[in-house]
């Protein structure tokens, strides 16, 4: 099977599948197969639709399936498996070589105003064709005004080998937002036509220019600076940038080359997870760079808290969503607040933020080499200008394979900052696996003033630990830990260690034996406990494991300090697997001890944990987990409760449920302690962590959702989630329905209702409304209509809020940032009639309605637009059209504006058109209405295609 194929989403890639059994013997039997595919859709038919992936079956020890590749390139895995036996491949999909396609547009106009430019209101860029264009444009006084417009948009094959995409537009509203994409909240709801709207060149500024060659590519346009190297840790260096970025790739060279003049700063948001999917609330300002923000969900060793045992980055609009009152951060599926082995659970969010002032130089490189086989080097560099906080950062890194089973694993980083000063970091590490042994050596370590808010690892920290299973004998396994963790900072450390003997008795029962020791300061390696105790610990350890059927397996544990018998650990629990992908699992611990296992003392306290869970992998992309966690860091009993229910569960063909219950509950006074080891303190100018979320707070979180999709006609969702804490009791309602009422007819209407009940502040009350509709005369195409309905209501209790909403109301919206209660309905509809081939009629009416109620005063007010145009062919060359605007609000007195316009038909595509506005005005909230303006204008209109690019240059 090839790595390398193209993203046309039409080519099917063959994945070729061979059983065998070990000694390579065909299994010739008919097997069950599950094929998995993070891109693609598969050309097999699914024999399980409520089992993940694509269930199959292969005869005769070997099998070819179809995959239809992606419309869009990117990398992802293939995984083949049947019960516990599975194998995976790497692919790659890369932007297909196709024919050039070419779309312009160059305007010409001048206007001729008798209105005088001080009564009118200041015109702004817009983005429609018949805008007024103002970023190459000329005047004379307040009488004359001209400009000159271009766009085009080019993507295809060019010298044979190369494919380049252009994109252009000299009145294109720059620093908008990153990686501009459709925004489900802008314009109309519904269309109703099948269209699809979707960006390609994606940047801030007004030209975008990418050429590629095969994994190769230059380009000037939005780009991040992240790599997907996993031997980078300290060293990698995650920006969201707009400017030129150069990246190749072949088999043995692989190195990216970045620069852009910003005025951009990084900011890094870090917090608990708390077992809902939100909303989180995050200083978001209005300074933010819309779009550049990174959202993950990383798990933490609770041994080593500044490890990552898991980072998985999250997609907007798929996995998480931008509140649209707050800005806050609303995932589609709750976030447990710690995985079944008690790590904690964070979310992290990176976004940029616009410094101001001038602007300045970023810029890097890495490059990643593959000397050998067995040997592969790294190198990066990036400084950033920023005369705020001129920084910079160095790393170099390598991977060697010592024989077929063992990696090594290094990496350094330097980092210079005018604020932080100079700092470094080291990491090592050595894994190794293979039939008898499986190692994990690692260490790390960073200086006080190291300042990557991307790396893994942060400021003053030492980590270091190794795990080691060696198989001594048929029954006998040797089982060894290590564990080092320090704050330099402070200079607390806990230094531990742990080897054992593991024997098989029979196929049932296995018994482990051995030795524990930790020890640590009197000013702990945890700096959120403070406590001063006697951390030192020997102790015998004895594990007892039973294999009581096929499926379930006990296991009970006890520990004792070799020289104080009030010093001990005993833990009981077991495992059921019911099915090849689902299980039940428990334990219960007691220890003697202020910190979890590594720390048993004698003074009485007692630290209990309990954990009950199930996991199902049961049907498509879910997990159900149900947990009931137990601890108590202070003496006395504390148990605290968390069970889950995630992702989806299938009732039927059609009809879906998400839901999830989390419950976190002192059942004996306040918990106060976390189950991990210490956070460090990420004293970072660039990093700031939010804390006003309490994991250990009291609190209940409960969620479900239900998905309709069986009627082809309709389509439906409902969501609700609740959350009762200390501080706070929260409601979030989220309803939507998608219907094709008739051919003719399509409606979409959404929902959302936020509710907080805040015990010590104000509470808060949102609501949005929004219906679209849609009319498609699909028979004899006469008439088409277009229609938006929206309501909000802000209830914040004088708390400044800022309201959010599509682009056309932002200005309306915003101009009320501290509102008590403020509501607003928006109500838009276009019609188009063209009851023959010469004659179009198109229609126009909007209208605003807002009430303010703040500091005591209530404030109403209300807008109408109407708008009326009639253009007729006269011959195939003439055209006349007239238009007459109405606009009337409670404020100002009504006004008005009719206009004619004819235009002539040059040559096939250039097109020259004279008007005249007998009124005229402008209204910023009502707008992309064209020339409304009092006066005479000509414009003069150009438009292009590939072909008349090939008569210039043929290509």
């Amino acid at each position: 099977m090839e790595d390398t194929h193209y993203a046309d989403g039409k080519t099917p890639v063959k994945i070729g599948v061979q059983l065998t059994d070990k000694l390579g013997i065909p299994v010739t039997v008919r097997t069950f197969l599950t094929l998995e595919s993070g891109l693609g859709q598969w050309q097999v038919k699914d024999a399980n639709p409520n089992e993940p992936g694509i269930q199959t079956f292969i005869e005769g020890g070997s099998g070819n399936y179809l995959l239809i590749p992606p419309k869009h390139p990117g990398r992802t895995k293939v995984r083949i498996s049947s019960g516990i036996i599975a194998a995976q491949q790497d692919l790659k999909f890369l932007e297909p070589l196709r024919p050039m396609i070419a779309v312009g547009l160059i305007e010409g106009s001048i206007r001729l105003s008798k209105l005088s430019m001080k009564n009118l209101v200041p015109t702004r860029k817009r983005d429609g064709f018949e805008d007024e264009i103002t970023q190459m444009s000329f005047g004379n006084g307040d009488t004359t005004r001209g400009g000159v417009r271009g766009t085009l948009y080019l993507k295809g094959k060019v010298l044979g080998k190369y494919l380049l995409t252009l994109a252009y537009d000299s009145e294109k509203e720059t620093k908008e937002r990153l990686f501009r994409d459709i925004q489900p909240d802008e314009y109309y709801p519904v269309y109703g036509d099948n269209s699809v709207r979707s960006y390609d060149a994606q940047t801030t500024e007004r030209l975008y220019v990418r050429v590629d060659k095969g994994s190769s590519y230059v380009l000037y346009g939005d780009y991040t600076t992240q790599t997907t190297d996993k031997e980078r840790n300290l060293s990698q260096y995650n920006r969201s940038l707009t400017g030129i970025k150069h990246h190749f790739e072949n088999e043995w060279l692989r190195y990216n080359l970045f620069a852009s003049q910003t005025t951009a700063r990084q900011v890094v948001h870090e917090f608990p997870a708390n077992g809902t999917s939100g909303p989180f609330f995050l200083p978001f300002g209005s300074n933010i760079e819309l779009n550049s923000e990174r959202v993950e969900v990383v798990t933490k060793d609770r041994n080593h808290s500044d490890l990552v045992i898991e980072n998985l980055t999250k997609q907007r609009y798929v996995d998480y969503n931008i509140n649209p009152f707050t800005g806050g951060l609303l995932f589609t599926s709750p976030v447990s607040s710690r995985d079944e082995n008690f790590n904690p659970v964070f979310i992290k969010v990176t976004y940029e933020v616009d410094g101001g002032g001038a602007k300045f130089w970023l810029y890097g490189v890495d490059v990643k080499v593959r000397v050998m086989e067995w040997l592969g080097l790294g190198a990066m560099f990036a400084k950033d200008e920023n005369l705020e906080n001129r920084s910079s950062i160095i790393g170099a890194y390598g991977t060697l394979r010592v024989g077929e089973k063992s990696y090594i694993i290094g990496e350094i980083a330097k980092t210079d900052s005018l604020l932080s000063g100079q700092g470094q970091g080291e990491r090592l590490e050595f894994r190794h696996q293979s039939k008898r042994v499986k190692a994990r050596i690692h260490g790390s370590q960073t200086s006080a003033n190291f300042d990557n808010p991307s790396s893994g690892l942060g400021r003053g920290r030492q980590e270091a630990g190794g795990k080691l299973r060696y198989n001594l004998a048929p029954r006998w396994n040797l089982n060894s830990e290590i564990l080092y963790t320090a704050d330099k900072n402070t200079g607390g450390h806990r230094t531990a260690g742990m080897v054992s003997l593991e024997h098989a008795l029979g196929k049932r029962v296995r018994i482990e034996l051995g030795i524990r020791r930790s020890e640590e300061t009197l000013t702990p390696a945890d700096t959120t406990t403070g406590r001063q105790v006697d951390r030192a610990v020997e102790s015998a350890r004895l594990k007892t494991t039973v294999a009581v059927t096929q499926g379930l397996r006990l296991f009970t544990e006890f520990e004792q300090d070799i020289h104080d018998s009030d010093r001990h650990l005993f833990s009981i629990g077991g495992e059921y697997n019911f099915s090849s992908r689902g299980r039940i699992y428990g334990r219960h611990e007691l220890i003697s001890g202020l910190s979890g296992a590594y720390a048993l003392n004698s003074t009485g306290k007692y630290n209990r944990s309990t954990l009950l869970g199930m996991s199902y992998d049961y049907v498509k992309d879910g997990q159900i987990f149900s947990e009931y966690r137990g601890r108590d860091q202070w003496g006395g009993y504390q148990p605290e409760a968390a069970a889950g229910v995630r992702h989806r569960f299938m009732l039927q063909p059609g009809l879906s449920l998400d839901a999830s219950i989390e419950r976190v509950q002192s059942l004996a006074g306040r918990s106060r302690t976390n189950l991990n080891s210490p956070t460090s303190n990420l004293n970072n100018s660039n990093t700031t962590t939010i804390s006003n979320y309490n994991r250990t707070n009291e609190s209940t979180a409960m969620t479900a959702a239900l998905g309709y999709t069986a009627n082809p006609r309709w389509k439906g969702s409902a969501r609700v989630e609740f959350q009762d804490s200390e501080d706070s009791r929260t409601f979030l309602n989220i309803l939507g329905v998608a219907a094709k009422v008739s051919p003719n007819w399509t409606f979409l209407g959404r929902s959302i209702w936020s509710y907080t009940d805040n015990y010590n502040v104000a509470d808060t009350d949102q609501r949005r409304v929004q219906i679209g509709f849609a009319y498609r005369d699909i028979e004899e195409d006469f008439w088409h209509l277009l229609g938006r309905y929206e309501y909000r209501f802000e209830k914040t209790g004088g708390t400044s809020v800022t309201a959010t909403s599509g682009t056309t109301y932002t200005t309306l919206t915003n101009i009320a940032t501290s509102a008590d209660n403020r509501r607003v309905d928006i109500f838009s509809i276009h019609a188009n009639y063209q009851p023959t081939r010469r004659w179009i009629f198109s229609g126009r009416y909007a209208f605003k309605y807002v009430t303010d109620y703040s500091n005591n005063i209530n404030t109403t007010g209300n807008a109408h637009l109407v708008g009326l145009k009639a253009t007729v062919d006269i011959g195939n060359r003439w055209d006349m059209g007239v238009q007459g605007y109405s606009f009337m609000d409670s404020i100002a007195s009504t006004q008005y504006a009719i206009g004619i316009e004819g235009g002539y038909r040059v040559t096939s595509d250039l097109w020259l058109s004279l008007g005249y506005n007998f009124f005229g005005f402008y209204d910023r909230d009502f707008d992309n209405m064209g020339y409304t303006d009092y006066g005479p204008y000509l414009r003069l209109r150009y438009k292009f295609d590939e072909d008349d690019l090939r008569r210039l240059n043929p290509w």
